[in-house]
């Protein structure tokens, strides 16, 4: 929660519309809050896309949205304030809004962090999820893990998780 009595959002993003606002009825329907069908006005789970929004509210805690969404977001508030995670999905999926969101939050989370330290804000967790991705590419980005006050540059920590191949 925020110091004004208003809650973080979870921002998960998908790179295509139909992903997002049928990831989001299954997310619903799976936390008991929908039929899996549609989704009722001030819901815990919400999406946005280019052209329509459901569920959004005081009561939303999750947000699934197009990538693009979230670029208009960072554009206009650099730290993105009202969320407390974002998650990456499909990022192996790399398309210019893609490559730029990641680009704007490797700006983002560092000053996150900071105002954390100040005690403003709390630090904006990121997770990068990927089925294909090359990890390589992400772990290694000195621009989203820089050193730290020590010098000593922290790689994030790799979850992985063993599926099978259709």
């Amino acid at each position: 929660d925020t110091k004004n009595g208003d809650h973080l959002v979870i921002g998960i993003t998908q790179p295509r519309r139909v992903a997002a606002v049928s990831t989001a009825k299954r997310v619903c329907y799976e936390m008991g809050c929908g039929n899996g069908q549609s989704i009722s006005n001030n819901n815990l789970v919400a999406y946005q896309t280019r052209y329509e929004t459901a569920g959004l509210g005081q009561s939303t805690h999750v947000k699934m949205m197009t990538d693009g969404i979230l670029l208009q977001e960072i554009q206009s508030d650099l730290l993105l304030r009202k969320y407390g995670a974002i998650v990456i999905d499909e990022a192996h999926e790399r398309n210019l809004n893609t490559d730029v969101l990641l680009g704007l939050l490797s700006v983002a989370l560092p000053l996150r962090r900071k105002a954390a330290m100040e005690g403003s804000l709390p630090p904006l967790k990121l997770v990068v999820m990927s089925a294909t991705l090359r990890v390589e590419d992400f772990t290694e980005n000195e621009r989203l893990f820089p050193k730290d006050e020590e010098g000593i540059r922290r790689k994030p920590a790799l979850v992985t998780v063993p599926g099978r191949t259709h």
